[in-house]
C-alpha cells in the first residue's frame, strides 16, 4: 500500500514507487485500456479501445504517428507497398502521456479467410495451411483421399492388405471364402492370417498322401504304372522316370534306343552331319580334333578356305582370306576384328617391315600367306592392284602407329 512510511523510506533510498490507479481516465482523459491490473494488485476493466485516435498498447493509451500506406517500410525490409499487404505487423514509436517513448506493431491488412490461413512474413499475404496426411491419420482416417480446409485433396495411405476394402478412411478386410473342395494345405485368408485346410491339419490320409496346388489329396503313379522310359506325369503333378536298362541307350518317343555313332557311316565322310536315328544328330571330321570348326574340315590352312560338300560329305579347300588365321599367327585375338582384318589392313600386303610376335616373319609374308585374296596373290606372284605410292606409305604409317598402340594396351 502507498502509506506516508512508504513513501519515506522511498524517498530515503531513491527508490520511485509506482502509482496505484483507481480509473481508466484522468482529468477527463483516457490513459488506461483493456483489463489493467495496477501497482497495488488491483483491477481496472477499461474499453478495449482509446479515445481521440490514440492506441492501445500493454494497458496503457499512446500516442503514434499515421503511418505512410503508399511507400515500403524499411523497418519491415519489405519493397511492397504498406497498403498492399494482405497481412502483417508495422513497427511503430509512440508516445505515451507521460512522454516516454515505446515501440509498437500496427497490424495491416484484411482479416484471415479461414482459420487455417496463416500470413507469410516474407510477402505478407495470407498462405492456406490445410490438414496433412499425418493429420487426418491422427483423426483416425487410414485410407482413400480428402478435402482439405484448402480445397486440396490429400491423398491418404493404401490399405495394406489383399482383401482389405477402403469404407469411410478405414481399412476393413474381407477373408478370402474357403472354397469346399479344399481339404489339404493352407493358404492365405487375405487378412494376414493363415487358413489351414481339411481334418488333418493340412495333411492328406495315406490312401492319397500328396497335396496338389489345387488343395485336394491325391495318389500318384509309380514306375510301374507305365512302359518304355523317359519321363511321365504321375498324375499329382509330379513326374515319374524311367531309365532305359543299357545305358549306351537314349530315351526317344518313350522308347529305348541305339543311336548311330560315326563309325556307323561310311569311313571317307569326313564333315557335315546325318540323324543318329535317336533323335540327335552325328557330327564328322576331317581329323581327330576338327570339331565342328569349318563343318568339321577343321582349321583353315594358310591361304585356303576349307568348305564342305554337304551331300558328299568331303572336305575341299580353295584359296581365300582367313582374317581368324591372320589374327591368331600375328596375336591379335582380342584386337578389333573389323579393322585387324584381311581386307583392313590389306594396304600393308607389301611391307617388308618384322611383325612383332611371329618369328621374325614379315608383315608382307604373313599377310600373303593368310589374306591371298585380298593381297591378290592366289595362285601367282603378288600382283596387287596400283595405289599411289604416297597414299600407301600414309596408310602404312597410320596403321604402324595404330600397332603400336594396340601393343602397349594389350
Amino acid at each position: 500500500m502507498n502509506t506516508a512510511e512508504s513513501y519515506r523510506y522511498a524517498e530515503f533510498y531513491n527508490i520511485s514507487i509506482e502509482e496505484c490507479h483507481t480509473s481508466c481516465d484522468v482529468g477527463g482523459e483516457q490513459l488506461r485500456c483493456g483489463n489493467v491490473t495496477t501497482a497495488c494488485g488491483t483491477s481496472i476493466n477499461c474499453p478495449a479501445t482509446c479515445s481521440s485516435g490514440a492506441t492501445c498498447w500493454e494497458g496503457e493509451c499512446v500516442t503514434c504517428p499515421s503511418l505512410n500506406m503508399t511507400q515500403a517500410s524499411p523497418a519491415t525490409k519489405s519493397d511492397v507497398p504498406v497498403d498492399q499487404w494482405q497481412c502483417g505487423d508495422v513497427p511503430v514509436v509512440c508516445t505515451t502521456k507521460g512522454g516516454e517513448l515505446v515501440q509498437t506493431s500496427h497490424a495491416v491488412g484484411i482479416d484471415a479467410p479461414s482459420d487455417a490461413h496463416v500470413c507469410d512474413t516474407s510477402s505478407h499475404t495470407w498462405a492456406c495451411s490445410g490438414k496433412s496426411a499425418w493429420s487426418y491419420f491422427l483423426e483416425g482416417k487410414m485410407c482413400g483421399s480428402a478435402l482439405n480446409e484448402c480445397m486440396e485433396q490429400v491423398q491418404l495411405w493404401t490399405c495394406p492388405l489383399p482383401r482389405d476394402q477402403c469404407v469411410d478412411h478405414t481399412c476393413i478386410c474381407d477373408p478370402f471364402p474357403v472354397p469346399p473342395e479344399s481339404i489339404c494345405g493352407s493358404d492365405s485368408d487375405g487378412c494376414g492370417n493363415t487358413v489351414t485346410f481339411g481334418s488333418l491339419d493340412g495333411g492328406c490320409p495315406a490312401s492319397a498322401p500328396i497335396c496338389t496346388s489345387t488343395k485336394t489329396c491325391c495318389m500318384p503313379e509309380t514306375e510301374a504304372n507305365f512302359e518304355g522310359c523317359g519321363s511321365f506325369s504321375d498324375g499329382c503333378e509330379g513326374t515319374v522316370w524311367r531309365p532305359c536298362p543299357v545305358h549306351t541307350d537314349v530315351c526317344y518317343n518313350h522308347g529305348c534306343c541305339s543311336p548311330l555313332t560315326a563309325s556307323s557311316f561310311d569311313a571317307s565322310w569326313q564333315c557335315g552331319t546325318a540323324p543318329d536315328g535317336c533323335g540327335g544328330t552325328v557330327h564328322f571330321e576331317r581329323e581327330a580334333g576338327a570339331a565342328q570348326i569349318n563343318d568339321g574340315c577343321g582349321p583353315n590352312p594358310a591361304g585356303n578356305v576349307f568348305s564342305c560338300d554337304a551331300s558328299a560329305h568331303t572336305c575341299s579347300t580353295k584359296c581365300g582370306d582367313d582374317s581368324v588365321g591372320l589374327r591368331r599367327t600375328a596375336g591379335w585375338s582380342s584386337w578389333d576384328a573389323r579393322k585387324w582384318s584381311c581386307t583392313g589392313i590389306r594396304h600393308m600386303c607389301k611391307y617388308n617391315g618384322v611383325l612383332g610376335g611371329t618369328g621374325g616373319q614379315t608383315w608382307k609374308q604373313v599377310l600373303q600367306a593368310w589374306c591371298p585374296v585380298s593381297c591378290n596373290t592366289c595362285g601367282r606372284s603378288f600382283v596387287q592392284e596400283q595405289v599411289a605410292h604416297e597414299d600407301a606409305d600414309e596408310k602404312q604409317a597410320t596403321t604402324l602407329t595404330e600397332y603400336e598402340i594396340e601393343r602397349s594396351q594389350a
